[in-house]
Formats: C-alpha cells, structure tokens, sequence
C-alpha cells in the first residue's frame, strides 16, 4: 500500500513539473509574442516620425537648388569634431560634384537643446546668417576653427561678414524662433536620431559620418531612381 502511495505521489510531482514546464514555455512564447509585436509597433512609429522629418519646412536651411532630385537631411551640432570633420572632408566633394551640379541639396538642421546655451545661441545665429544669405561663410568659419564655442566667438564671426545691425539681436531674441529649433530637435530625438552627425538620405539612415565613397555610392544609388 505504501508503494503504491509512494508511486502516486512521484507521478503527481512529475506531472506538477510537466505542467509547470509548458506554463512556462507558454508564458515565453507570449512573452515573445507580446516583444515582437511591440518591437513592430515601434517601428512603424519611428518610421512614420522620419517620413515627417524628412518633410521640408519654409524656414529650413537648405544648400543647393530647392529642385535637386536628391535630398540628403543633415542632423548636426556646432561643437561637435564629427561634424566638422564632415564639413572639412566630405561637405567639400559633395559641393563640387553633387551639389553645383543641380543634382544634391542638403537640409541641415541643428540639433540643439536648453542645457547647451552656447550650442544653441550659434544655431540661431546660423539660421540668421543664412537668411540674410551668408549661412556657408559663417557655417564654414565655425566649422573650421579650433575656437571654443562661445557667444562672443559667433558674435566676432557674424560681424566679419556684415555691418552691425539691430536685426541679428533682435533675432537671436526672438522666444518664438528658438521654441520651432527646439521642437524640430525633439522630433528628431524621438525618431530615433541620438547622435550627430546623422543623415537622412532616401530610405537610408546613416548615424555618424561615413566615408566620401560611401555618401556617393548612396547619392547615385537615388539618381538612379
């Protein structure tokens, strides 16, 4: 009787862990399920946020003509040695053979944020510079110093380049323009843009630079289309 006793309950253990087995191989199996699904969700949001990155504003920096079949976005942040290099290395390339050609425009925006007063004090002067028209030459002096990245600094490289006047302080004081640059940072942020420089150029992201080969091979891969 014993035996008999002791055998049932060594069949009922086993069958206790069977079943504990399968809940938990049930349990992953949804886990997995629910992870999946929510990974997919995430990137159909991110990708809906990059279609509307990748929407040109009127009040955006654009270099080339407005009517260039390619469009390279440029997520980018004064102060950071990655993006210079870009424009030292790269920008100049892509100038003489994409861009003065009709066949590449760049849309540039400055990644900015409140805890980075300085970065974000040069990027309202750029977004001046280049709507009185002289956004390359300041862009290209700030991007090729060595100079640290201060008010006074951006202030001595405007003033190389134009006559004082009243409008550059009442622009970089203007509430308004600094909310829309901060925004759009924002947007970018949650689409996925963390770093700079980052590039949207067709259906790729390229997140920190690249070698001019590999930009080109990109460029024409769209002309192609």
């Amino acid at each position: 009787m014993n035996k008999i006793i002791k055998t049932l309950i060594i069949v009922e253990v086993q069958v206790i862990i069977v079943l504990i087995i399968m809940c938990h191989l049930k349990l992953s199996t949804l886990e997995k399920k629910v992870y999946n699904t929510n990974k997919f969700m995430h990137e159909l949001l991110i990708n809906k946020q990059i279609e509307e990155l990748k929407q040109i504003d009127k009040d955006d920096i654009v270099i080339g003509k407005k009517t260039a079949p390619v469009t390279m976005f440029l997520f980018s942040r004064y102060g950071c040695s990655a993006c210079s290099s870009f424009y030292k290395n790269i920008y100049p390339q892509l100038r003489n053979e994409y861009i003065e050609k009709g066949l590449l425009k760049i849309v540039v925006r400055q990644m900015v944020q409140t805890s980075r007063p300085r970065i974000l004090y040069a990027s309202k002067a750029a977004l001046y510079s280049y709507r009185i028209g002289i956004y390359e030459e300041f862009n290209y002096q700030i991007q090729t110093s060595n100079t640290v990245i201060k008010n006074e600094f951006i202030d001595s490289v405007m003033y190389s380049l134009i006559d004082f006047e009243k409008g550059y302080d009442t622009f970089l004081n203007n509430i308004e323009i600094e909310q829309e640059m901060l925004e759009i940072s924002e947007k970018a942020r949650k689409a996925g843009v963390k770093g700079t420089p980052s590039f949207l150029i067709g259906d790729e992201k390229i997140y920190g630079t690249r070698s001019y080969k590999k930009f080109k091979e990109i460029i024409d891969n769209e002309l192609k289309k």
